[in-house]
């Protein structure tokens, strides 16, 4: 669904619509299921067995999609004047990324210079260029979070085993000159990543230095593949001795 709708969005929307219709019944207006953003451009939800419209259908919950005016003593009053009374208010949006992805609060240096985000570029989506011995775990936005993040531990598990075969202290990701800078790893226009997004690193732009939102191309880049494409393994003083 989510490679269909980057394809073709409005057969999609239609398509959505379409079963949003038929769940809901004539329960709740449609207007209030069409965001002003494509479907994918943001996280879509699913409803297993309906039981969303379900809910909506026997009035125990409603949907209003818009922007807010104000909050008031009664509860949220919508820029078109619509009002939705509230005994409590659960903010869930808003929120800001790190600005500093994926060291955040972690203050880094490599040889005396400070880590900055912007003009870091990500291997695989799971180590950054030119820093040392890190890696961190970044899920998919158009899947299950985790499926990614087995395959990252798998890479990692990958490299350390290989660090150990050779007697090698450090791994780190260098680029070559064929690399250039790519897209973005968190390709949506959520309001968190468009208000991040000067503060994002950046992709490659060829394999092994882009990240995926597909569980098998990602696959074949974390559990296979050459290691030493974009990776330069080294010591640091004696090699370590075997137990």
């Amino acid at each position: 669904l989510y490679w269909m709708a980057k394809k073709s969005p409005d057969r999609i929307r239609a398509f959505l619509l379409d079963e949003a219709k038929t769940h809901l019944q004539g329960s709740a207006d449609l207007k209030h299921f069409q965001p002003k953003y494509g479907p994918w451009e943001q996280r879509l939800c699913l409803a297993p067995d309906g039981d969303f419209f379900t809910a909506i259908r026997e009035k125990k919950a409603s949907v209003v999609t818009g922007e807010i005016k104000e909050f008031d003593e009664q509860g949220i009053v919508m820029e078109t004047g619509e009002r939705v009374d509230a005994d409590i208010i659960v903010t869930a949006t808003g929120f800001n990324l790190h600005d500093n992805f994926p060291m955040n609060d972690i203050q880094t240096d490599i040889d005396g210079v400070p880590y900055d985000s912007p003009g870091a570029i990500l291997h695989r989506g799971t180590m950054v260029a030119d820093v040392p011995n890190f890696a961190f775990t970044l899920g998919y936005i158009n899947a299950s979070w985790s499926l990614r993040l087995e395959l990252q531990c798998k890479f990692m598990c990958r490299v350390l085993h290989e660090m150990d075969a050779r007697r090698m202290t450090i791994c780190v990701p260098q680029l070559g000159d064929d690399v250039q800078e790519g897209d973005e790893p968190l390709p949506v226009s959520s309001g968190y990543v468009l208000r991040s997004a000067h503060r994002l690193p950046k992709q490659g732009n060829r394999d092994p230095w882009q990240a995926h939102q597909n569980v098998f191309a990602d696959g074949r880049i974390l559990t296979g593949g050459s290691l030493d494409d974009g990776l330069v393994f080294t010591v640091a003083g004696p090699p370590p001795s075997r137990l």
